[in-house]
């Protein structure tokens, strides 16, 4: 059977291989895996050549099946067979049966449900926009601020990922991550480098993959006291973006459990960001 995965949003391919469910239960086991760990929204293409159906096991037809195939389950020795569908969207077309072929267009609004919302804006100002989702939704961060990237969801990496600007000029003052998932120092030093960030600096903090695992409560606290009220609720593989003011409760903040992303945008005057 021949996989091919594609991302939802930029239609990058993300799996590309051939699983000999043929002849091989452990291919098929692993073809079963690969399919697993998508994230929800992946286009998953699939296509028979020769032969797939011999060690093809229960777990891969039941994810096709979860997906809306209906084929798979028919699917016999030396058939062909082609599907194109949407994980756990149950947006599909297949087709089984000699030389067959179909076609499908998908588009970036039919694969993936995000979660948006919009602060209320100042006069004037700094437009900052973020956005988030956890690794089983896609898997991504990113940050700007008057349309200028930040932090782009190539740079962005596992764990809080944090963009501290300037309160008076909304310049970045420094960019880092803190892998608060696997590394048991990386809330201790989130908490001492915003104990020393400049009052009245504006602190941007979206997460990629997971943070919450090893998040303490002294990391929790430096957001809270920007006036953070979900830090308090974030979950395994939580989306999350903040925007808070270094020594003022001065803050937007969207949070999804897994399964949704969160996109949002905030207008931060200097006047709001710096109170002289």
């Amino acid at each position: 059977m021949n996989v091919v995965a594609i991302e939802p949003r930029t239609h990058n391919v993300i799996i590309k291989r051939a699983y000999d469910t043929s002849s091989s239960v452990r291919q098929s086991r692993q073809l079963s895996r690969d399919l697993k760990n998508l994230a929800k929204g992946t286009i998953i293409m699939a296509a028979v050549k020769e032969d797939a159906a011999e060690s093809l096991t229960t777990n891969v037809q039941e994810f096709f099946g979860a997906q809306g195939s209906k084929e798979i389950f028919n699917l016999d020795l030396n058939e062909n067979w082609v599907f194109i569908g949407v994980k756990d969207q149950n947006k599909f077309t297949e087709k089984r049966g000699p030389g067959v072929g179909v076609g499908l267009i998908l588009s970036f609004s039919e694969t993936v449900k995000t979660v948006k919302k919009k602060f209320k804006a100042t006069e004037g100002g700094s437009r900052i926009e973020f956005e988030s989702a956890g690794y089983a939704d896609g898997n991504f961060a990113s940050i700007t601020v008057e349309n200028e990237p930040v932090l782009t969801r190539e740079q962005a990496k596992r764990g809080i990922n944090v963009v501290a600007l300037d309160g008076r000029t909304h310049k970045v003052i420094f960019t880092k991550v803190y892998d608060t998932h696997a590394e048991a120092a990386a809330s201790k030093a989130l908490a001492a480098d915003f104990s020393k960030a400049p009052k009245g600096s504006v602190i941007i903090a979206v997460i990629k993959d997971e943070a919450q695992r090893l998040l303490t409560n002294e990391a929790r606290d430096a957001f809270a006291k920007m006036g953070s009220e979900e830090i308090r609720n974030l979950a395994y593989r939580d989306a999350w973006g903040f925007v808070g003011v270094s020594g003022q409760k001065v803050f937007g903040e969207q949070r999804a459990a897994k399964g949704s992303k969160v996109r949002a945008a905030m207008t931060l005057s200097y006047s709001k960001a710096v109170k002289e």
